[in-house]
């Protein structure tokens, strides 16, 4: 990523009869779900696919890249964004190497003849059939998570609607966000004010304060009592965890953080200070897939291993569960009862994972029923930055933001 534009980017060698290095500029979404299932190693390298699937049924698009090494494969699926999907497709039906320049107009400049010792270095990129892949190597790559994951499942959740009678504010923007004539700005004070920006944590011991908690006693839970409102935020831990709980700490907030197990590994330290500060964590998986497709075997190692890794960091039991998608059946409910566990859905979801900006997911909240609301977010960068502006609005509805135990 590059730190200046927020710009995400891929080196991808591609061969057509030669080979060429590609500096691939990636929508922010499909490189966050990328990231997600990469694992850096000298060992390890990626074939990324240019084939791309639709799924009528939740309207989102997918890709999948096979990871191997001298003696495994393993192909791991992806969500992606139409753009990507667009890209990979006219990738495929390449019929000249000189048809890139149009493909890639802006790297243009970044594309290089890779030399022949290179290219002895993958010899399955040999033939015309090779143009249907390419080997893919992220560089300067820092996670950015919408993981993914970021499917908004409607299907699944309660999800609460907007509501029809509510009327534009008439006040200014309080933040220099993007908006359209049909935004909703939030009524927080009759003055403009900037969104306070949280500062990166140090290494200094959190000062520690207890958030309110609201204990759910059901199974399978869509909301809160009525007076309270739980924060949940999917697909960490990440790069922006820290800054998050230092946000919810600074109001003196709940927060309910749903970890990813190939995620814990890669951010232990995140994991830790979540628990110091008295958050509730919860189990989202190890690799975030649709657990409804998996075997009853495969959805107890997912479940049971991110466990394991969540409780060597913080020495206390997992006791939340959010499958992700929201997907699940009659083996993975049973799976949660016999684990302990309660399964932790939503009935609200501003779809933070792919709005334009920040502002449609500060208008989806103050649009909706927020009284008794568990509202899905993720750990971005536009989530982070519109968190306060989030808490003031629910705290002038005199709720209690509270963890969920």
């Amino acid at each position: 990523m590059d730190k200046e534009s927020g710009n995400h980017y891929i080196q991808v060698k591609f061969t057509f009869g030669q080979t060429y290095l590609l500096q691939w500029e990636v929508d922010s979404y499909t490189a966050e779900q990328i990231i997600a299932i990469y694992n850096q190693s000298d060992q390890r390298k990626y074939r990324l696919s240019l084939q791309s699937y639709s799924n009528p049924a939740d309207n989102h698009y997918y890709s999948h890249l096979t990871e191997y090494d001298r003696e495994n494969s393993n192909k791991m699926m992806f969500l992606c964004s139409e753009s990507y999907k667009e890209k990979i497709s006219s990738l495929k039906n390449l019929e000249h190497p000189d048809q890139l320049k149009l493909i890639f107009p802006v790297n243009l400049n970044t594309l290089q003849h890779v030399s022949k010792a290179n290219k002895e270095l993958f010899p399955f990129f040999t033939s015309r059939i090779a143009v249907l892949t390419v080997i893919m190597t992220i560089c300067s790559f820092v996670y950015v998570p919408n993981y993914n994951t970021y499917i908004s499942e409607k299907v699944f959740a309660k999800v609460t609607t907007v509501l029809e009678s509510a009327e534009p504010s008439p006040l200014e923007p309080l933040v220099n966000l993007e908006n359209t004539d049909s935004d909703i700005l939030i009524p927080v004070e009759e003055t403009t004010v900037s969104i306070p920006i949280p500062a990166v944590l140090t290494s200094e011991e959190p000062k520690l304060s207890e958030p309110p908690i609201v204990e759910l006693d059901k199974l399978i839970n869509f909301s809160v009592p009525s007076g309270y409102v739980a924060l949940t935020f999917d697909d960490g831990p990440s790069m922006y965890t820290q800054d998050i709980a230092k946000v919810l700490q600074k109001y003196k907030v709940g927060g309910t953080f749903f970890f990813v197990g190939t995620q814990v590994k890669k951010f232990p330290d995140e994991v830790k200070l979540v628990d110091d500060y008295g958050f509730s964590i919860g189990n989202h998986s190890m690799t975030h897939p649709n657990l409804s497709s998996l075997s009853a075997a495969m959805q107890r190692s997912e479940l049971e291993q991110t466990n394991q890794w969540i409780e060597d960091i913080t020495s206390k039991p997992v006791l939340l569960f959010r499958p992700p998608y929201g997907s699940r059946d009659d083996r993975l409910t049973e799976l949660t009862t016999t684990m302990n566990m309660k399964m932790i859905l939503w009935n609200s979801d501003p779809e933070d994972w792919h709005n334009d900006s920040s502002q449609q997911t500060l208008n989806y909240i103050t649009q909706t029923q927020s009284t008794g609301s568990i509202i899905l977010l993720h750990e971005s960068k536009e989530t982070l930055k519109i968190l306060p502006l989030i808490i003031e609005f629910l705290q002038k509805q005199q709720l209690q933001i509270a963890n969920i135990k």
